[in-house]
């Protein structure tokens, strides 16, 4: 979330959101910093946007709230104990006639 820019032309001080992100569960989920988004699905997260980390106040908060969120999801996946070596990803197809072949 993004605070309000000073007047002298200094750059905008973003704040990153504190929320509860609960990786993996907890049905469809989101939590902003700055703007990269960390999406929650059952089998899976998801991260997009962008986050700048400067070498300021703002930037070192923001860097703490993304170690923060990263650690909860390594801790979900430390804790289970049957995690595959990969899951295929995408829908399960099977092959189909060609219709004009």
């Amino acid at each position: 979330m993004a605070g309000s820019a000073p007047c002298d032309g200094e750059r905008p001080v973003n704040q990153p959101v504190a929320k509860v992100f609960v990786p993996f569960g907890g049905g469809a989920q989101s939590v902003s910093l700055d703007g990269l988004t960390l999406e929650n699905a059952d089998d899976h997260v998801s991260l997009y946007g962008r986050l700048e980390i400067r070498e300021d106040q703002a930037g070192l908060e923001a860097a703490r709230h993304l170690k923060a969120q990263m650690e909860a999801i390594i801790a979900v996946l430390e804790a289970r104990s049957d995690l595959p070596p990969v899951v295929s990803e995408g829908f399960q197809t099977h092959p189909v006639k060609n219709p004009f072949g």
